[in-house]
C-alpha cells in the first residue's frame, strides 16, 4: 500500500508539472505585440501511444533510484508483514486479526513452502544491497538480518524439516495449551466487535481440520522413525485430560463471553454466548478428545522410550 500511495503522489507530482509547464494564457511578444499560443491536444482515451505532449514530457523524466538506506527499510518492513502471514500464532499473540485461511495453514507442507520460498526471497533481496552503500547503523542491521536469515535458512531445509515438522508440538507450550490460551482475553486477542467474536468463532471451527493436519504430520514422523519420546506424549495427554475435566462453563474458551464491549447490545451478547457455548461443547471438546485419542492409542505405542536426541534418526 505504501509504494502503491508513492507511486499515486508521483505521478499527481508528474502531472502538475506538467500542467505548470504548459501556459495558461496568451503570452506577450516582443513590444506588447500578441503572440500566438499553440493549443495541446487534450488527452483522449483512445489516443495513440507516443502522441501527446504530456506523454512525451513523462518519458523524458526519469525516477531516481531508492537509496540503500531506504531499500533496506522497505525490506525490513516487507519481511515483518511477511513473517506475521507466515506464523498465524505469532500474529494471533500480537494481537493481530488473523483471518481462518491463516489459520488453517498451520501443520501444513504449504505452510513449510511458503517460509521457505519467503526465506529464499528475502535472502536474495538482501543481496542485491550493496553494504557499502549503506550508512553504519543499516550496515549493521544488514549483517545482523542476513546472519538471522542464514540460519532461519537452514532450519527450512528438506533435512531439518523432516526432523521438525513431523513432530509439530510437545508438552513445551505446544498449539494444543497455547490454543485455549489465544482464546481469551488478555492473551492478546482483538474482541472489539462482533466481528471479532465471529472471527474467533469461525477459527474454532476449524480447529479439527488444524488438529487433523497436525495428527498427519505426526504419523509421518512414525513412519521414518521420528518421534517424541513416549514421556513427552505422556505429559501431552495428561494435559488434555486437565483441559476436558473442565466444565464448559469454566473452560478457557467461554472466557471470551465473560467480558463483553461495553457498546455491545444484550442481545447480540446473547447470542455470541450461545454460539461460544455450542462450539466448544460440539466442535473443540470432540477434536481435543480425537487427538488425545491418537496420542494414547496410536502414537504413544510408537513413541520413542528414550528421552535424549541421539535416539532420532538423522
Amino acid at each position: 500500500m505504501v509504494l502503491i500511495r508513492r507511486i499515486a503522489l508521483g505521478s499527481a507530482a508528474l502531472s502538475l508539472l506538467v500542467a505548470t509547464a504548459a501556459p495558461s494564457s496568451p503570452g506577450t511578444a516582443q513590444h506588447g505585440a500578441p503572440k500566438p499560443v499553440a493549443t495541446e491536444p487534450k488527452a483522449r482515451i483512445d489516443a495513440q501511444p507516443g502522441t501527446l505532449p504530456e506523454q512525451r514530457t513523462a518519458s523524458s523524466i526519469s525516477t531516481p533510484p531508492l537509496s540503500a538506506n531506504t531499500a533496506l527499510d522497505r525490506l525490513f518492513a516487507a519481511d515483518l508483514r511477511q513473517s506475521l502471514a507466515l506464523d498465524p500464532l505469532g500474529a494471533l499473540q500480537q494481537g493481530k486479526r488473523v483471518p481462518t485461511s491463516q489459520f488453517l495453514l498451520l501443520f501444513t507442507p504449504r505452510l513449510a513452502r511458503e517460509r521457505r520460498e519467503a526465506n529464499s526471497r528475502l535472502l536474495g533481496d538482501l543481496g542485491d544491497i550493496d553494504p557499502a552503500a549503506l550508512d553504519e547503523g543499516h550496515r549493521i542491521s544488514r549483517a545482523v538480518m542476513l546472519d538471522a536469515k542464514q540460519a532461519e535458512q537452514a532450519l527450512l531445509s528438506p533435512e531439518s524439516l523432516a526432523q521438525t515438522e513431523v513432530q509439530p508440538f510437545n508438552h513445551f507450550g505446544g498449539f494444543h495449551v497455547s490454543y485455549p490460551e489465544l482464546s481469551s482475553p488478555g492473551s492478546g486477542l482483538v474482541l472489539d466487535n462482533g466481528g471479532d467474536y465471529e472471527l474467533l468463532i469461525e477459527r474454532h471451527r476449524a480447529l479439527p481440520k488444524v488438529f487433523d493436519q497436525a495428527i498427519a504430520r505426526f504419523r509421518e514422523g512414525v513412519a521414518s522413525g521420528v518421534t517424541e519420546p513416549r514421556l513427552t506424549v505422556d505429559n501431552m495427554i495428561a494435559q488434555i485430560d486437565g483441559l476436558l475435566a473442565q466444565p464448559v462453563e469454566r473452560s478457557p474458551f467461554m472466557a471470551a463471553a465473560r467480558s463483553f464491549p461495553d457498546a455491545m447490545p444484550a442481545a447480540q451478547r446473547t447470542r455470541i454466548r450461545q454460539e461460544l457455548y455450542q462450539v466448544t461443547a460440539k466442535v473443540i471438546y470432540p477434536a481435543y478428545r480425537n487427538l488425545r485419542q491418537f496420542l494414547a492409542e496410536e502414537y504413544r505405542p510408537a513413541a520413542r522410550a528414550t528421552v535424549g536426541l541421539s535416539a532420532t534418526p538423522g
